[in-house]
């Protein structure tokens, strides 16, 4: 059993020094291409100047993974899993449907970063584009999700929906849960 953690180690220590030598090599091939008159792209430059923010992330020994899937697809349950504990709420929905980061430290806690208005508002009128039973308020102004009016004509619009727009193959529709969710929160939130 201790030598699995050797392996990963050494296997994560190779991978790494792989990356950071593809890396350096690309890095040094947009560097030759930058310096040659003929050639004067600045999508070169953006390109070099991400193989440096690659660098910096690969070098940092902060190991990031991505866990991606479909709501309720066991994606806090791999998480929990893979790091021996319970440290991502299960079943929480929309909760765990935003980025989530975790790092190690001496003490649990988080941090938060709430979306503005606008952000929420934008949110909700890329949903709404999805709901043929969502009517454009007659005023003709965006969705705004502060206005008693708006949240009360999307609470119906929601209500009005059939089950075959709010389940796919058994699964809720993510638009519709977020609709949902926003509404319920607001007023926790307010």
């Amino acid at each position: 059993m201790s030598k699995q953690p050797n392996i990963m180690k050494d296997t994560y220590i190779a991978l790494k020094d792989d990356l950071i030598a593809i890396n350096e090599s690309l890095s040094s091939l947009l560097t030759s291409i930058q310096e040659r008159p003929d050639i004067a792209d600045e999508r070169f430059d953006n390109w070099h100047k991400a193989c440096i923010d690659i660098n910096r992330q690969i070098t940092e020994d902060i190991i990031r993974v991505a866990v991606i899937g479909t709501v309720k697809s066991g994606k806090s349950t791999f998480v929990n899993s893979l790091f021996k504990g319970d440290y991502v709420k299960r079943g929480a929905g929309i909760v765990t449907s935003i980025v989530t980061r975790i790092r190690t430290g001496n003490k649990l806690n988080a941090v938060l970063f709430f979306k503005s208005w606008d952000e929420v508002n934008a949110d909700i009128e890329q949903a709404l584009v999805m709901f043929p039973s969502w009517e454009n308020q007659s005023d003709n102004k965006p969705f705004d999700i502060r206005r008693a009016m708006d949240r009360q004509s999307l609470q119906i619009g929601l209500n009005g929906l059939s089950n075959d727009l709010l389940f796919t193959e058994g699964t809720r529709n993510a638009n519709s849960l977020l609709l949902s969710l926003y509404l319920k929160g607001y007023d926790r939130v307010n």
